[in-house]
């Protein structure tokens, strides 16, 4: 093979890894590219492989063989390459975050941090910020964790990143968890989910059911929590996955516990704090030490020998308490308590009692409260408009409703009593724009600032289609939508949504968004769609088919300040001496392939 097709099989390699499918097969495969690259003529690519080595050896609970390959890789490559010595710090940081060696991990992924930051890498910048939440939420430094969590979310929103938005998803969610805040936890690791499921990441799937099971056992559901946990059991299997399916087996041990099945508990815990003994988990380790002392600290339980909870429960503090998991230490401070209540033991159970209402008051700050509470606001930062036109809406008529948020004709035809609204739309074009860095300027915004910025920005949009006859059909946050052939016809509707998207790019340079000028990047294709209504209670008129697409994959592929169009709508305009194509060449576009693409421009003549 030659560096080319060794460079592209790693690259399925790395899918297969993101997609946490057969890692066995991914090691073994990594293996065998390894030993067909000179480290010498080729040590990038040897450098990448062996990364892509310590990746499956760690998701495969090797974690010896993963810390030996990655530390290799800093030894002899760090000095070569700042983009491989970033990557090696973030899993070098994933290792000591395994072992719980939280304020290592976090050191690493600081560096990695300002590596990236350095070479402006967006996506290394949002796996540093991630992770190094991570940490800080095992730390139970849940203000800092969101705020890191916060800033790898809009990075990885930013780059289109599905992956990446729903393992910062269910790391909100996580923290929200752990503050015992439940039905927020619910909420976010729910949302999670759906995209996991979407994007067929099993890993994140399985780690989401994880977290939602835990959720249902806090809440007595065990029905549901023994779902969501075997469903993670299933995953981890099929993913090969021994550590997590270890985790999940000590979920469904404390399930058992609960549902007061002592012995099953019993003989589950076991077997996993074995386990973590043999992979010398530490953190592990004091999971299992709890999860077996609460067995023998439970009254109903047949073995009760409280003497016996307490050993399981001191050796789980000492290691919880030198590895500052505090999280764990002030919970653990609590079940200690009552399990001296219950030996009499007064004096003891009061002291417990005392340092874990004091470290919770700590951990639970009104810092973090903050932080959690300002995620809430940035997460309904979207329904704040639709709330306000549904205010509006509830002192108007139906008819004017209806004429407000949908095409004349189209309210028309609904007021005359057509309640399935299909067309099929034979030539149209479809116009898609977006803000640029519309994250990073509005990231210091309020919610009704930035709502009043956008709304003067899309009133003027709307000026201009009206003008142009252009429907506007929808947006959302940043992003505008547009149509012009639908649901009335023009001949001409190539060269009517050119003239808009030209004036619409001129106003927006009069625009500014917080403190910042707006600039557009617009994409437009034409075609065929399908339009018609959707909703029963909440009517929206919407557009479906490969054009829209295509159209919307113009606006993505794009830049900053052109329109990009693809090269059947140029063809539409050809002979139109006043507009002027500029060929980008093929492009990939997701979904299609190549495909030719050009920037279309006014003439100045015009």
């Amino acid at each position: 093979m030659v560096a080319s097709e060794i460079q592209e099989e790693l690259k399925h390699l790395e899918e297969m890894l993101v997609e946490g499918t057969n890692i066995s097969f991914v090691l073994e495969q990594s293996k065998s590219l390894l030993s067909l690259v000179n480290a010498n003529t080729h040590w990038q690519l040897h450098a990448s492989i062996l990364l892509q080595l310590g990746k499956a050896h760690f998701f495969l609970g090797q974690i010896d063989e993963s810390r030996e390959i990655v530390e290799h890789v800093l030894q002899h490559y760090s000095h070569k390459d700042k983009t491989i010595c970033a990557k090696a710090l973030i899993h070098l940081g994933n290792i000591h975050q395994q072992t719980a060696q939280l304020a290592e991990s976090i050191a690493c992924f600081q560096s990695a941090l300002e590596i990236y930051e350095t070479e402006q890498n967006i996506l290394g910048l949002a796996h540093g910020y991630t992770n190094a939440g991570i940490s800080y939420r095992k730390l139970a430094d849940y203000s800092t964790s969101l705020e890191f969590m916060d800033k790898g979310r809009r990075l990885y929103e930013e780059l289109g990143d599905e992956a990446g938005v729903a393992a910062n998803t269910g790391n909100i969610g996580n923290v929200y968890f752990v503050m015992n805040q439940y039905a927020k936890a619910l909420e976010y690791q729910y949302q999670a989910l759906a995209i996991n499921e979407k994007v067929n990441n099993l890993r994140g799937i399985a780690n989401n059911c994880l977290t939602i099971g835990g959720v249902h056992l806090m809440a007595n559901e065990y029905g549901l929590a023994d779902s969501y946990f075997q469903r993670a059991s299933e995953l981890f299997e099929i993913l090969d996955d021994k550590a997590g399916a270890m985790h999940a087996q000590s979920n469904i041990g404390i399930l058992l516990d609960f549902q007061e099945k002592f012995e099953e508990a019993l003989a589950l815990d076991e077997e996993v704090l074995k386990y973590a003994i043999e992979k010398d988990d530490v953190s592990g380790i004091a999971t299992q030490l709890v999860n077996i002392g609460n067995l023998y600290a439970n009254p109903k339980n047949v073995r009760y020998e409280p003497i016996k909870a307490e050993e399981y429960f001191l050796k789980a503090m000492d290691i919880h308490i030198e590895l500052k998991q505090q999280d764990a230490v002030c919970s653990l401070h609590k079940q200690m308590s009552e399990l001296y209540e219950r030996m009499e033991l007064w004096q003891k159970s009061l002291y417990h009692l005392k340092e874990h209402l004091q470290l919770n008051d700590v951990l639970i700050s009104e810092e973090a409260q903050h932080k959690a509470d300002l995620f809430d606001q940035r997460r309904k930062l979207d329904q704040i408009e639709r709330e306000r036109q549904l205010q509006v809406a509830r002192f108007q008529e139906q008819e004017k409703i209806l004429h407000n948020i949908l095409p004349n004709t189209i309210a028309e035809r609904m007021l005359n009593g057509e309640s399935n609204i299909v067309d099929k739309a034979e030539d149209v074009s479809i116009f898609f724009s977006d803000i640029v860095d519309f994250t990073a300027l509005t990231s210091a915004m309020n919610p009704e600032s930035l709502i009043m910025d956008l709304n003067k920005l899309f009133t003027e949009f709307d000026r201009i289609a009206k003008k142009h006859n252009v429907e506007k059909i929808k947006t959302i946050g940043d992003a505008y939508m547009a149509v012009c052939g639908v649901p009335k016809k023009h001949q001409d509707h190539a060269l009517r949504l050119a003239n808009f998207a030209f004036e619409v790019m001129s106003a927006s340079k009069q625009f500014i968004i917080g403190h910042s000028n707006v600039d557009l990047r617009i994409g437009i294709h034409s075609g065929e769609a399908i339009a018609g209504i959707i909703g029963e209670d909440k009517y929206s008129y919407d557009l479906w088919g490969d054009t829209v697409n295509i159209a919307s994959r113009m606006e993505n592929t794009g830049e900053k300040g052109h329109i990009q169009v693809t090269e059947h709508y140029k063809q539409l305009l050809d002979g139109h001496l006043d507009i002027i194509f500029t060929s980008r060449g093929e492009i990939d576009i997701k979904g299609k392939g190549k495909m030719k693409t050009y920037f279309m421009h006014q003439s100045n003549n015009a």
